[in-house]
């Protein structure tokens, strides 16, 4: 998923705290994410893009 490049525009220093908030914000308004990565041991694709949605609108939101 991070190989993908989808966190490259946060900076070094704030990824870890980026993380959490992307784990948070799946765990309230996303938990179907969750409970697929921890029934199949992997992100399937339609889980892969609601995680790009939630990414995309943390990122909007983020202040470092």
């Amino acid at each position: 998923m991070w190989s993908k490049g989808y966190l490259d525009d946060i900076d070094l220093k704030d990824v870890a705290e980026f993380e959490s908030k992307i784990i948070e914000k799946c765990k309230s308004d996303k938990p179907e994410i969750i409970e697929s990565i921890l029934t199949s041991g992997k992100l399937e694709e339609d889980k892969e893009k609601l995680l790009v949605e939630v990414i995309t609108q943390l990122k909007g939101n983020f202040k470092s």
